[in-house]
């Protein structure tokens, strides 16, 4: 598939596609049979939108979605076969193995096609990167000594994301498309929060705009979710009752750290409050003139 028919799908699936990502996806398509699994790493600050591409991907495919989000303690359990410790306690020997996250891929690939996204790989001990080289390799799955099943690799896409906790080892790296993600502009955040929201989208350009250059400028952050945008543009069009509310509010969802939210929210607005501040109004007017009987307005 063509990187013009990879943006193509992904927009339909509700994700703005950037030229890296289109040409990742197009490539790990185009991959040689018998090279191991298709498999892309994506890598990039919280919020940029990478679990986000795989879930549109398989949602633009029709594939099955499997998801697992990853941690320090992610193992055998996790991947391959694990045990219910609730059917354990009472007594369900029947359910008391669970299929781990490449065992439940193995089993979706016997069907149809998968997309399989390992979230925040860099969370987790070098071991488990270990356990995923011969998966990614050859699709085999253990699950008993001296037992496996084979993944079709054919069917699968793997979506595995860091967010760069720490250096990923160099056997894992040569079996990855690395992906470098970078936040979105300003204005796409704009249209992905105007379309989760009833908020007009010159008041989503606003917020955005100034909790982004906020973030950035007080934190270094690069990146703010489309989701936190969301609700700070809803919270402010719809809550806000002066420009004092609109700068506490920018201050508690584009700022992390507690003293420095709390500083910035006691600080006199400025110019770019008043410019939040100014769109709001002018479309809660716009919104009042309309609800207003004709015989009114005229």
């Amino acid at each position: 598939m063509k990187a013009a028919a990879v943006h193509h799908a992904l927009q339909s699936a509700g994700y703005f596609p950037r030229r890296e990502e289109t040409l990742a996806i197009s490539g790990v398509l185009a991959a040689p049979k018998n090279t191991g699994a298709r498999a892309m790493l994506i890598e990039g600050p919280p919020g940029c939108g990478k679990t986000y591409l795989a879930e549109c991907w398989a949602k633009a495919t029709g594939a099955t979605y499997i998801y697992g989000l990853l941690h320090a303690w992610s193992g055998e359990d996790d991947l391959f076969q694990g045990i219910d410790v609730a059917s354990a306690v009472a007594g369900d020997a029947s359910a008391v193995r669970q299929p781990g996250l490449l065992h439940l891929a193995a089993m979706a690939a016997q069907d149809g096609q998968a997309i399989v996204c390992l979230d925040e790989i860099d969370k987790t001990a070098e071991r488990a990167e270990n356990l995923l080289l011969d998966w990614l390799q050859t699709g085999r799955v253990p699950i008993a000594p001296g037992v496996h099943i084979t993944t079709r690799l054919e069917r699968i896409i793997v979506f595995v994301t860091s967010n760069g906790v720490r250096p990923l080892g160099e056997p894992l790296l040569r079996r990855l498309r690395r992906v470098v993600m970078e936040p979105h502009d300003v204005e796409t955040v704009a249209n992905l929060v105007r379309a989760a929201t009833d908020v007009p989208l010159g008041v989503c350009r606003q917020v955005v705009s100034v909790c982004t250059a906020a973030a950035k400028a007080f934190e270094g952050n690069q990146a703010l979710s489309p989701q936190e945008m969301a609700r700070a543009a809803a919270e402010i069009y719809h809550n806000a009752e002066s420009i004092e509310d609109v700068r506490t509010m920018i201050a508690r969802w584009a700022l992390r750290a507690k003293e420095i939210s709390q500083g910035y929210s006691k600080n006199k607005p400025e110019s770019s409050d008043k410019n939040v501040w100014t769109e709001v109004c002018r479309h809660r007017q716009q919104e009042a003139r309309a609800s207003l009987p004709a015989s009114e307005v005229a």
